[in-house]
């Protein structure tokens, strides 16, 4: 899918076309975006044609890669960025991204994607309601796709965070395996996440460096909001590490109590099985087989050693 917008000298909205027969650039548009979308290498090198935009075969090939990390590069007046943007199915359970190509220049910005882009479809919907605005030029554009991309990443980490102050609540009244399947998985996606928000905070710290200006500060903070939600993703990465070790800790006191019960308790029968196995033995000349009260008095011996060792176990406080 292709859309084209268009804007007038003084940065006014224009149109929106979807017809590619209709991309002829008009005498009253300064400048156009496209928005190209799921489309092959020769429908969109046939576009850029139409429009008169020449790009570098690098630049394409590049924003072609469906897996391609973050980056930011800059080349013959035009800025080439390569970000990654939540889904609209995204949440802090599966933080799914693809990639958005963000290119702009003097008379046009470049964006492109694999699949819908809800970045893109936000500013679409706010174009109209803005075609007042002045000045409103292709970085500024880039700029308010690539704010409403960043900003993006906060709701899911903020859900995140409740999600693991309930986890470490239920933790220290009633720890399950599923509270451990749940912060295995979370640190699996998380990991994944920080690794693509490092190399997307470094892209916008690039793109940053190379403005000036009004355009610096705009930019600069897309930067430092970038590098804060990477920090955040470390310092949850951590708590989970935490938590997972609490758990396992936890796990493991539980079951040195069960396995000291149970050493106790053997302690305690081996004396009496001792006793049983020396009478239980077959031999013809067992002068205690004759006795009378023989019986009851093993019996009674066999209780006074399991309340002998019993009291010693409270004595040492492991009963």
């Amino acid at each position: 899918m292709f859309t084209l917008c268009r804007f007038n000298q003084e940065g006014h909205y224009l149109s929106t076309e979807t017809e590619v027969a209709r991309f002829a650039d008009p005498e009253d548009a300064q400048w156009i975006w496209l928005h190209m979308e799921g489309e092959t290498s020769e429908s969109e090198d046939r576009v850029l044609a139409q429009l008169g935009i020449q790009l570098d075969d690098m630049v394409m090939l590049d924003a072609r890669r469906e897996r391609h990390p973050p980056k930011y590069e800059w080349f013959d007046g035009c800025e080439f960025l390569i970000l990654r943007e939540l889904q609209a199915s995204a949440s802090h359970k599966t933080p799914e991204t693809q990639s958005l190509t963000v290119l702009f220049g003097e008379r046009f910005l470049l964006t492109r994607s694999f699949k819908p882009s809800p970045v893109v479809q936000a500013v679409w919907s706010e174009l109209p309601q803005n075609s007042s605005r002045k000045h409103l030029e292709p970085p500024l554009l880039a700029y308010r796709l690539i704010r409403k991309l960043v900003d993006a990443y906060q709701p899911m980490l903020m859900d995140l965070e409740e999600e693991l102050a309930d986890i470490e609540d239920d933790l220290l009244t009633a720890p399950t395996e599923e509270h451990l399947n749940q912060l295995m998985s979370y640190n699996s996606a998380i990991k994944k996440l920080r690794r693509r928000l490092i190399y997307q905070t470094n892209a916008l710290k690039a793109l940053m460096e190379s403005e000036e200006g009004r355009r610096l500060h705009l930019f600069q903070d897309l930067y430092e909001n970038s590098e804060r939600y990477s920090s955040l993703c470390h310092l949850y990465q951590e708590l989970m590490t935490d938590l997972i070790n609490g758990y396992i800790s936890l796990s493991s006191h539980k079951l040195n109590g069960i396995m000291k019960v149970l050493t106790i308790a053997t302690v305690i029968f081996l004396p009496l099985t001792l006793l049983a196995g020396i009478y239980g033995m077959n031999f013809r000349h067992m002068p205690e087989l004759e006795m009378h009260y023989g019986y009851f008095m093993v019996l009674g011996v066999m209780a006074l050693l399991a309340m002998v060792l019993m009291a010693i176990f409270r004595r040492l406080r492991w009963l």
